[in-house]
């Protein structure tokens, strides 16, 4: 039997200061992840007018990581912004 893994990874920004991503934080991304629709059809169009169809369908299974990957990086001078990603797997 096959079997199918997601991986998720976002990249957000924001403008606060750093301390690391809390618990909450954490808790956000994985609930985040498990948001994501089990199927859905979507269309990506195309200059030349031939638009390209995509569709999926999936069953969400057990997180392979106890919580998810998230990392801060800061990209100005000061260091008060930065860009955040997170990682998951199921």
């Amino acid at each position: 039997m096959k079997s199918f893994l997601l991986v998720v990874m976002f990249s957000f920004s924001a403008g606060v200061a750093l301390g690391g991503p809390s618990e909450k934080d954490i808790q956000f991304y994985r609930d985040l992840t498990l948001k994501t629709r089990s199927s859905t059809t979507f269309k990506v169009p195309m200059p030349s007018g031939n638009d390209m169809i995509y569709d999926y369908n999936l069953k969400m299974g057990d997180p392979i990581y106890e919580k998810p990957m998230v990392s801060d990086y800061k990209y100005d001078v000061d260091q008060s912004k930065f860009t955040r990603i997170f990682y998951d797997r199921f």
